[in-house]
């Protein structure tokens, strides 16, 4: 994520399209926090509905940084197209995690 803070003079090249990289930097994001937030026992509704909290918290800081870096980065621009391919990357999130995971945690 630190990329995202950094002037674009100062990003590697990259052969991967920048799309590409919002999407999966953003699937892994909200994957993570879905393990965090299912494995935590302190709220149950937030253990129950861990990919929509990490799906929320994901889009909220992709709101946060893209307006960081349309405001105060220079020589970068918040992209409504990065946005939208973070908020894909984090609701895709949604079924996979469910799918994958199911109720694992709720047989403990």
């Amino acid at each position: 994520m630190l990329g995202s803070l950094l002037p674009s003079n100062r990003l590697p090249s990259q052969e991967i399209p920048d799309k590409a990289i919002h999407f999966f930097i953003y699937f892994v994001l909200a994957l993570l926090l879905c393990f965090g937030f299912a494995k935590q026992v302190r709220w149950p509704k937030m253990r129950q509905n861990a990919a929509w909290f990490a799906f929320g918290i994901s889009l909220i800081y992709g709101v946060i940084l893209e307006l960081v870096q349309l405001l105060f980065i220079p020589s970068r621009s918040g992209e409504w197209l990065d946005f939208v391919a973070n908020v894909i990357g984090a609701f895709l999130v949604v079924p996979v995690f469910r799918i994958i995971v199911g109720n694992i945690f709720d047989k403990k």
